[in-house]
């Protein structure tokens, strides 16, 4: 093969590359908005939950107490969600790394782990208390029923374990175009943060009552907030592994061009050699037959 099919080839491959590279970055274009749709119609359906806390707390005589700011147990479920798929950087590596440095620091202890995403938790399997690992959704609608596996998840962890305390991680987007590990208690509820609460402004002039006792309604907005929590999470950390990839494929995408420029510039230089060895032929077998012709 000479040099010229040699570029050829490297170009053609180069260029149906940068063709897959650039339909994942639409992609994942298109699907940064729709979880980012999620998170935020969450947000909005997340501070409805606040207000229905608000309106229990204000409307209740006594102090609020039992296994939902009990925290006896030292043994803590950690929930982790990581990437659905792969080409999104380091993505999984960053909240690998950041779990290693909270236990490192002691801020995790005696943990249990459930991994959302098989890359994630090949990773946290080979060194430590994994008991699940899910897939990611592909999609919003898929999102609902992770949130149901790991609500059974947990319920088995406070019913075999007797854990009193589960976290989760995940990356969350912190605007253009970035994103960062978080660390948040689903369990028990922050006392302090339902205390703010209760104590902040109500929106309106219109203040709010209730016609049922609040300690009655209490597990019902226990149970919509440990599902919003999950969904919201899941939510964020799909919309940070689309910004993750979209920022690897632009990457990829522009290192790619640079490739092809740089073969075709090759592919020039060999054609252009090619041309001139055979005007270089063309001429020297001119100049070997007049040099043998007779003398007219």
């Amino acid at each position: 093969m000479n040099d010229q099919e040699f570029y050829k080839k490297k170009i053609h491959s180069a260029e149906e590359l940068h063709s897959i590279v650039r339909s994942m970055k639409v992609l994942s274009s298109v699907s940064i908005r729709q979880f980012e749709n999620a998170v935020i119609s969450l947000d909005n359906y997340f501070k409805t939950i606040e207000h229905a806390f608000q309106v229990m707390l204000i409307n209740s005589c006594t102090h609020l107490s039992g296994d939902e700011f009990m925290d006896t147990n030292t043994q803590t479920g950690v929930l982790i969600f990581g990437s659905g798929h792969g080409l999104c950087g380091a993505f999984d590596e960053q909240i690998n790394h950041y779990i290693e440095q909270k236990i490192t620091s002691n801020q995790l202890m005696d943990c249990r782990f459930i991994v959302t995403g098989r890359r994630l938790g090949a990773m946290f399997e080979r060194g430590y208390k994994t008991d699940n690992i899910l897939e990611m959704p592909g999609s919003v609608e898929g999102i609902g029923d992770v949130v149901y596996r790991l609500i059974a998840d947990i319920e088995q962890w406070r019913s075999v374990y007797k854990l009193n305390r589960i976290l989760l991680v995940n990356h969350h987007p912190t605007g253009k175009g970035t994103y960062s590990p978080r660390l948040q208690q689903l369990f028990p509820l922050n006392e302090p943060w339902l205390m703010h609460i209760r104590d902040r402004d109500w929106p309106t002039n219109n203040l709010p009552q209730m016609m049922t006792d609040p300690l009655r309604f209490f597990p019902n907005i226990i149970r919509q907030y440990i599902w919003i929590s999950l969904f919201r999470s899941i939510s964020e950390s799909l919309a940070s592994e689309h910004i993750s990839r979209l920022s690897s494929m632009t990457l990829a995408e522009k290192k790619i061009a640079e490739k092809v420029h740089e073969l075709k510039s090759k592919y020039s230089h060999a054609r252009h050699a090619a041309i001139t060895d055979e005007l270089l032929d063309i001429l020297s077998g001119y100049i070997a037959v007049t040099e043998n012709e007779p003398a007219g």
